[in-house]
């Protein structure tokens, strides 16, 4: 297949073609390491694209539910595509952005798309980005948000180059999960964007709020201090660049080992994906430079700064109640309500929060908290931001429990979503022994018919009714539910 800058050799994977590893800038290496991503050179002859390209640089997590493939090697701003028809022409393009708190992640992992779901009818793209201090450190010298950067670029690489794999660059979806869906929606606010995406599918992420570059800034000086170099892009280059990755792992987690569930509340809710700027763990990821992402990203969405533009938003259950939830002896209720007031809220609002949750133990309760506040409030207000600013909204929440004790955590919908169960291993601990495939069915049938359409089977979320898909064995269509209210009116003052 021919590309911009040469021609691609790929393969076929369950019927559908498979082109792999292809590079959408330069390796970032060398003079390149801190720089805006460069074109990729050109290549001659045609380049063989059968086998996953490199993965971008990242400490190996033992945390992360989901399995974690990488691959070695330095030209890792690469690209996947599969599509059912590359002789096609006009099919709708889904551009994926794996999550990984913007430290882990890669487009190898099946759970960044397949040609299972690209066999329902679309284009499928899955992207690699710089990660950690590579891709967010401010550093004095370098372009701040590199990583944002990268998206845009592997985004004017698909504009330039998918009609020749059958896609339509003028019916691009985006779409992410976790850090990938807080990704989408920090691009759907940012104006330089506004001609490379049509519609934006936002799964368990929304970077409603960032750290503006002063705070980043500050926090990257404290965290690099014991590292006792200048934080500048010479300064950088003279830490051995595995000591970089262990000391970004050993001060930056996006998640703490979770062996005192209040102290682990505490870290997680004073990050900046909560609705305030809290800053805290997590803050690893764009920040609002006044350039390159001009503005915080609910305020951009809200003023329509990227266009309005249909959207599919949601998140899981439990989303991150597993962290103090399943501590149900080692919270008390005194101090499950003083780490709920501790975020900010009056004493009636806290109230309100526990009555709502009179069924449920202290950890649990303060675990749904946590939930809310990062996963389902935000949400909710991508939704009605996008709706107000013109665009339409159709808002899920994934409710399906496993028979497990994590019940519908943080990850569990994704093998859903991409119709991934039957290629992905070690499903087991997330999903339990046998996930229905008919809930994938479901889900990823709902994913595709709003990428090829932009309906995904239910009406849209706006200020009157509010109707929401609940995923789940049936799956069922409410209208306004009562936690999401609840949720509205005990933490809807805080910003």
């Amino acid at each position: 297949m021919p590309t911009s800058t040469g021609a691609v050799r790929g393969l076929v994977v369950d019927g559908v073609h498979a082109f792999l590893g292809i590079p959408y800038a330069a390796p970032p290496v060398g003079p390149r390491w801190l720089a805006p991503p460069m074109p990729p050179e050109p290549s001659d002859g045609v380049r063989d694209a059968t086998a996953f390209g490199a993965s971008a640089p990242q400490p190996v997590s033992t945390f992360l539910l989901t399995p974690q493939d990488l691959v070695p090697g330095d030209e890792y701003l690469n690209l996947n595509i599969y599509t059912p028809d590359p002789g096609a022409a006009g099919l709708p393009v889904l551009f994926s952005v794996h999550g990984g708190g913007y430290v882990f992640g890669s487009n190898v992992s099946p759970t960044s798309g397949t040609a299972r779901l690209a066999a329902r009818g679309m284009v499928l793209v899955s992207i690699n980005y710089r990660l950690g201090y590579e891709g967010f450190l401010p550093v004095r010298g370098a372009t701040p948000n590199r990583g944002v950067l990268d998206w845009l670029a592997a985004l004017e690489w698909v504009q330039e180059n998918i009609a020749a794999f059958g896609g339509d660059p003028g019916r691009v979806t985006i779409c992410g999960y976790s850090s990938g869906s807080a990704a989408c929606c920090v691009l759907l606010g940012l104006p330089q964007a506004a001609g490379s995406f049509a519609q934006v599918v936002a799964m368990s992420g929304t970077a409603w709020n960032q750290l503006t570059l002063a705070e980043a800034d500050a926090m990257a000086a404290d965290a690099l201090a014991d590292l006792g170099v200048d934080r500048s892009v010479d300064g950088l280059a003279s830490v051995p660049y595995a000591r970089l990755l262990e000391h970004q792992d050993r001060v930056a987690p996006i998640l703490t080992p979770v062996t005192d569930p209040l102290a682990t509340f505490a870290a997680v809710a004073s990050g900046p994906g909560l609705p305030g700027p809290r800053p805290g763990r997590g803050w690893l990821g764009p920040c609002v430079d006044g350039e390159i992402v001009p503005r915080h990203t609910g305020g951009a969405i809200e003023a329509g700064a990227g266009g309005a533009r249909p959207l599919l938003v949601g998140c899981t259950v439990n989303e991150m109640d597993s962290l103090v939830g399943l501590f149900v002896d080692t919270v008390t209720a005194d101090a499950a309500v003083a780490a709920v007031g501790a975020l900010g809220l009056d004493a009636g609002a806290v109230d309100a929060w526990f009555s709502a949750e009179a069924d449920r133990s202290p950890a649990a309760s303060l675990g749904a908290a946590l939930t809310a506040l990062t996963f389902r409030l935000p949400a909710l207000r991508v939704a009605e931001a996008n709706t107000a600013a013109g665009g339409t909204s159709h808002v899920y929440h994934f409710t399906w429990r496993p028979p497990t004790p994590l019940g519908a955590v943080h990850c569990i919908d994704l093998p859903f979503a991409f119709d991934t169960l039957a290629d992905a291993a070690g499903l087991d601990l997330l999903c339990g022994g046998e996930p229905p495939q008919a809930l994938a069915d479901d889900y990823a049938g709902a994913v595709s018919h709003f990428v090829i359409d932009g309906d995904p089977g239910w009406p849209v979320h706006d200020p009157t009714d509010r109707h929401v898909m609940a995923f789940d064995l049936p799956s069922t269509v409410l209208a306004d539910p009562p936690h999401d209210r609840v949720v509205r009116e005990v933490f809807g003052s805080l910003r």
